[in-house]
């Protein structure tokens, strides 16, 4: 972090982009080369308070030049209710600063919010030394309106074989385009392959006088101007010069809030092209809820979702998806989610932070799609900023898109997938007897509602005068266009094809049971204990943490023992009463060292109780005799187990290997750490002592695991053939399937921890698929 001040220096993480819920980092340099630095949290626009758990660290400060320049660290989700987790989506950043050390209110010049994606697959890198390249530039004086879209025409270089482009760069010239330009679409122009006419004919003597022409082009290429330059991964490029003549029509989307006048810009977009073919073509595919009035998105309305689908039909070719971009306008969250069959896979992508200004395109980690899939994207819109009134699907950013643009290869001949809710039934849910359709080259189709009278004139506007929005009329609206059949289809424009489809969500379809990003630490079960062991750890709380361990889904209360013995075998009471007196002993003797002291008798308690539940859970006998109800219980506390293995791995607070070691090396260890200074014990034994445990506890730990997967896939085999027969019994089988212990697979897989949120939404799913 870099300021012009030689004060102090701050930056946040914000849910919106305000002070509010934001996550503050203030730090800065003293006069005698010190740092300094704090943690601080807002909840409302009024001065941050300290954290009580300090997460943000600075590794270095420097102070020369007028400059302050502070190297710093945090951790991505530190589980902190004060800190903000960094995810894969959108992360809206604040900043501010100050001219002297005394840290105050800053002043309206001296903050600011940026938004930027933190973590995800990295940009291609390119090397540009060599690569040819040609500019689009559209110079010209600003329109003295609030929003203004643009349409230009340009003629590529005449090449004599085929090309590949391989990255767009924004083109910004000035600090008036930069403001200005809010996003722009390039797309590729055409005739369609059935006409006399040549794109020379069409374009070739374009002037402003024209009029609109923008239905010659489509296949849209980059739509945003900032914030990087977008390049192809090196093996694939975008294919050009293969035709005599190609134009690009570029689509600019000038935003003038304050209706300026005289301000000149000039923006566009460099393309970057080589003669050195790759070896995939590179498409643009366009999935999207047909941009029309039928979005019509209730006035007040928080978490209104907007869908389009791509169905079956339309996805008869296989692709491996490369770049996504997004285009919602006023969305606050978007999802393209994949279904194959009746299943949903893990979601392409999500926003659930999603900024319209600061719409980008961004790297994924490439996806198969097989012939016969299904894309869905998801919109969830909020009307409240609208007044009360109803927000209208169409061009301008105070309407309504939904659509997402996926780069794939290798190229296909279709340019867009699209569905909506049917126009006809949409006007029934109004009580729209009679309407007609006008059409408009630039806008798209126009709506007039022509009955009822009273609703008579433009939809966009008349729609208002509909006053019926009652909580059951938009409990109802919203299921109908959401889960409703659509109709649509798949449009290959340069053969002026269309094919017709119906879609909707799968009928019968398993959820997903995880997004793909960072983990929801908001569960309550997935960190509400896992917290409480890590950093608040008293007896109590082991107490009411205790029963929850041992039988996992009861309530957070200590159970009585005669309940718990329906499904644990305990250890003998000599051992229980032997472990309290010795964590009684810890919490009396050395409860001051906060960092060591905590941090190591939380580790000793989530070992006792992983070898409680290791017991219960992993060598119990007749695992296949239990009831249904039982072994899901099992299955779920196997999943707690496993999640307590990987989070204390992650985090560090006792090497991976101590959540398998035998109860007894558990408390030696412990001892000979914690209790050197009692216990008349040479300290070079503590090394010796931690190899033999190490050695143990691997042994242990491989053992275990193998015993848990052999046991599982036994148990499934078994259920499977006595339930093979009848509707109920094997859907409990199936409920069954995603809390499969997996050697290998749940367990410590090269680092990688198991997401809390798994395990916490397959308890969810599976009870709620056992009480069907």
């Amino acid at each position: 972090m870099e300021v012009e001040t030689t004060g102090w220096v701050g930056l946040g993480i914000s849910p919106s982009g305000s002070m509010v819920g934001a996550d503050i980092f203030i730090a800065g340099v003293n006069p005698d080369l010190s740092t300094y630095s704090n943690d601080y949290y807002a909840k409302e626009f009024s001065q941050p308070k300290i954290d009580a758990h300090l997460d943000w660290t600075v590794i270095q400060g420097v102070e020369e030049g007028g400059k302050t320049v502070i190297k710093f660290s945090r951790p991505i989700n530190s589980c902190d209710d004060e800190d903000y987790p960094i995810g894969d989506d959108t992360t809206r950043l604040i900043w501010a600063y100050g001219d002297t050390d005394e840290i105050k209110y800053h002043t309206p010049d001296r903050r600011g919010t940026k938004s930027v994606k933190l973590i995800g697959p990295p940009t291609p890198e390119l090397e540009l030394n060599g690569l040819d390249k040609f500019e689009m530039v559209l110079n010209m004086e600003m329109p003295p309106f609030e929003t203004t879209y643009w349409c230009s025409y340009y003629k590529a270089p005449t090449l004599l074989s085929k090309h590949h482009v391989v990255a767009f760069d924004a083109l910004l010239d000035g600090l008036a385009s930069i403001k200005h330009t809010h996003h722009f679409i390039v797309s590729t122009c055409f005739v369609s392959s059935d006409s006399t006419e040549t794109l020379d004919d069409v374009l070739g003597n374009y002037t402003v006088e024209s009029g609109y022409l923008g239905g010659h082009c489509w296949d849209p290429e980059p739509a945003v101007p900032r914030p990087r330059m977008m390049t192809f991964p090196k093996n694939v490029g975008y294919p050009i010069g293969n035709s005599p003549a190609e134009y690009y029509m570029i689509q600019m989307h000038f935003d003038n809030p304050s209706t300026l006048t005289g301000v000149a810009v000039r923006s566009g977009v460099t393309v970057y092209f080589t003669n050195e073919t790759k070896e995939q073509d590179a498409g643009l595919l366009a999935v999207l809820h047909t941009t029309s009035p039928i979005i019509s998105v209730p006035p007040n309305a928080e978490d209104y979702v907007v869908v389009g689908h791509c169905g079956p039909s339309c996805t008869s070719w296989g692709i491996a998806e490369i770049i996504f971009l997004l285009s919602t306008y006023l969305g606050r969250k978007f999802k393209l989610r994949h279904f194959r069959g009746n299943q949903e896979l893990p979601w392409i992508d999500y926003d659930d932070h999603y900024d319209f200004d600061f719409q980008t395109s961004h790297p994924i980690k490439p996806v198969k799609l097989m012939p016969g899939d299904q894309l869905t994207t998801e919109c969830t819109y909020n009307t409240k900023w609208n007044e009360g009134k109803v927000v209208v699907g169409g061009q301008s950013t105070r309407n309504e898109m939904c659509i997402t643009y996926i780069w794939y290869y290798p190229k296909q001949e279709m340019d867009m997938c699209e569905s909506m809710y049917p126009a006809l039934l949409h006007g029934f849910d109004f009580g729209i007897t009679r309407y007609h359709i006008e059409e408009d080259a630039v806008t798209g189709p126009l709506f007039y509602i022509d009955d009822p009278a009273y609703m008579r004139g433009p939809y966009h506007e008349t729609i208002n005068n509909f006053k019926n929005w009652t909580d059951k009329f938009v409990v109802d609206y919203q299921r109908q266009h959401r889960f409703g059949r659509h109709s649509g289809g798949c449009e290959k424009r340069v053969k002026n094809e269309y094919l017709e489809q119906f879609a909707s969500y799968p009928a019968q379809y398993e959820p997903t049971l995880a997004s793909p990003k960072f983990p929801d630490m908001s569960t309550p079960l997935g960190s509400g204990y896992l917290k409480h062991l890590r950093r608040h750890m008293r007896i109590l709380d082991f107490l009411k943490c205790f029963p929850l361990e041992l039988s996992p889904g009861e309530d957070r209360i200590v159970v009585s023992k005669s309940r718990l013995k329906k499904y644990v075998m305990w250890f003998s009471p000599i051992f229980e009463s032997f472990y309290l007196i010795c964590a009684l002993t810890v919490v009396r003797n050395d409860w001051k060292n906060k960092c060591l002291g905590k941090a190591v008798e939380g580790a000793m308690i989530v070992n006792v109780i992983l070898l409680l539940n290791i017991w219960s859970f992993g060598v119990r006998p007749n695992m296949t005799a239990i009831s249904s109800s039982e072994s899901l219980r099992l299955y779920r506390g196997v999943q707690i187990l496993e999640a307590q293995l990987n989070d204390y791995a992650r985090i560090r607070v006792m090497p991976a290997f101590m959540s398998g070691v035998p109860f007894v090396e558990v408390l030696s260890l412990f001892v000979i750490i914690k209790l050197h200074d009692q216990v008349p014990l040479p300290g070079f034994l503590l090394f010796p002592e931690g190899f033999i445990t190490a050695g143990s506890a691997l042994i242990v730990y491989e053992t275990v695991a193998a015993i848990l997967n052999t046991k599982s896939v036994q148990t499934i085999d078994i259920w499977k053939q006595r339930f093979s027969r009848g509707k109920a019994k094997r859907r409990e089988v199936k409920s069954l399937r995603p809390l499969m212990v997996k050697f290998g697979s749940n367990y410590i897989d090269k680092g990688t921890p198991l997401i809390t949120q798994d395990f916490c939404i397959n308890q969810t799913v599976s009870m709620l698929l056992m009480k069907r």
